[in-house]
């Protein structure tokens, strides 16, 4: 496949995302309250130049923003080409950390922000698992 099939399908993916998470962000009292005093906003980009989206929540209330840079993220996920954006898009908590590991992502910001993200994180993937069948 060719870097703009990626690029493409790491676009829908992180629409996906966004939307699902609005809807999660609607409905799951769970998640309700883990956000509920939160100010935070997500940056998920795939390289400098590729797809990008954030999220921001804001005192309770989740807004996805879809395709769009955020001047000044809390958190930064940068991607580094498609093919790998679909692997961590679609993947597991984990895949992200592997990923992370490996080189193919990199998360700036400051270390509490990303400590607060990272069961936001879970619950939204353990919503988009049925993605990954």
């Amino acid at each position: 496949m060719s870097g703009f099939y990626y690029k493409v399908a790491a676009r829908i993916m992180m629409a996906i995302m966004a939307y699902a998470t609005e809807e999660i962000a609607n409905v799951d009292s769970d998640f309700q309250n883990l956000i509920k005093n939160e100010n935070l906003i997500v940056q998920w980009a795939v390289n400098k130049d590729g797809p990008a989206s954030y999220f921001q929540i804001e005192n309770g209330k989740f807004n996805a923003i879809r395709d769009q840079r955020h001047p000044k993220p809390d958190i930064t996920i940068l991607i580094k080409d498609g093919k790998t954006a679909i692997k961590v898009l679609r993947g597991s908590p984990e895949i992200l950390q592997e990923q992370v590991d490996a080189g193919n992502v990199t998360v700036n910001g400051d270390e509490e922000k990303i400590e607060q993200l990272k069961p936001i994180l879970n619950i939204i993937q353990e919503y988009l698992k049925d993605l990954r069948e």
